[in-house]
């Protein structure tokens, strides 16, 4: 029966065989030191209602993390930033956060201008960076000083809600960077550069004869962060597409490995051949 079987003499044999026992940690993707324009606030400059917790499971746009709200409390959790603006103006106002398929699709935020409160929602499954800039929450009027702010709250939010930062820009100068005149600062996001990193990435999770050994076994840290895998995908959705790593099998092996390369911001597609 299996479960007479000497596990150190397994483990033995299979070590000899070349298998893969534990998984080396992937090294961890980042992006380089960002030079946004205007009036940037990281995360930490923000003030917190309710329990937020600080990851850099993802490589943040600013700074060396994000904060997010753990999908748990809804209502009960904000974060306020509060600028220092130089002169009264029209600013563009963005929120800086980091996608993946298990953020919130309806992240509600008020925006507190000189001309009243303005409420926007966001989707922060979709890309954080449009052609380079970051997407806009709109351009609002402000006075001089620190009366305005934006305020983001996990209110009946769908998926966890994300907070990298918020940045101010005039307006003038965030037409210069949507023109193309002038560049946005921000480094692209991960599906947009830093291939050889992602390959990296990939290979460090795949389990294959092809995979380049790495010395030594390391258990990889658990994740702060659960992976939300589709239950189904048609041809449609995949046509044309790039992954980072393809996993041919539903098994628990195969699961397993596609939820670690996800985990480790790698794009992946699961198959299931017996479909």
């Amino acid at each position: 029966p299996v479960q007479q079987i000497d596990q150190g003499t397994l483990r033995a044999r299979l070590i000899q065989d070349g298998q893969v026992i534990e998984w080396a940690t992937a090294p961890k993707a980042a992006r380089p030191e960002t030079k946004p324009n205007g009036i940037v606030m990281d995360d930490g400059d923000g003030d917190y209602r309710g329990e937020w917790l600080e990851s850099s499971r993802m490589p943040s746009f600013i700074g060396g993390s994000y904060r997010h709200d753990d999908h748990r409390e809804q209502g009960a959790k904000s974060v306020r930033f509060t600028p220092d603006l130089p002169e009264l103006g029209l600013y563009e106002v963005r929120l800086i956060y980091v996608p993946t398929n298990n953020r919130a699709r309806n992240v509600p935020v008020i925006v507190h201008t000189a001309d009243g409160d303005r409420e926007v929602s966001v989707n922060q499954r979709e890309p954080m960076l449009d052609k380079g800039v970051p997407r806009a929450l709109g351009r609002f009027r402000f006075e001089k000083g620190r009366s305005g702010f934006v305020e983001v709250s996990n209110a009946g939010a769908d998926g966890y809600v994300v907070v990298d930062g918020v940045q101010f820009v005039p307006a003038a100068l965030a037409d210069e960077e949507r023109s193309g005149k002038r560049a946005s600062g921000f480094a692209a996001s991960p599906g947009e550069a830093g291939g050889d990193l992602r390959k990296a990435m990939a290979a460090a999770v795949a389990v294959s004869p092809l995979t380049p050994e790495q010395p030594g076994n390391v258990t990889a840290p658990p994740s702060d962060e659960p992976v939300a895998l589709a239950k189904d995908a048609s041809p449609a959705d995949v046509t044309g597409k790039r992954y980072d790593l393809v996993v041919v099998g539903g098994t628990a092996g195969g699961v397993a490995c596609a939820v670690r390369a996800a985990r480790d911001g790698c794009r992946v597609l699961l198959v299931q051949h017996n479909r």
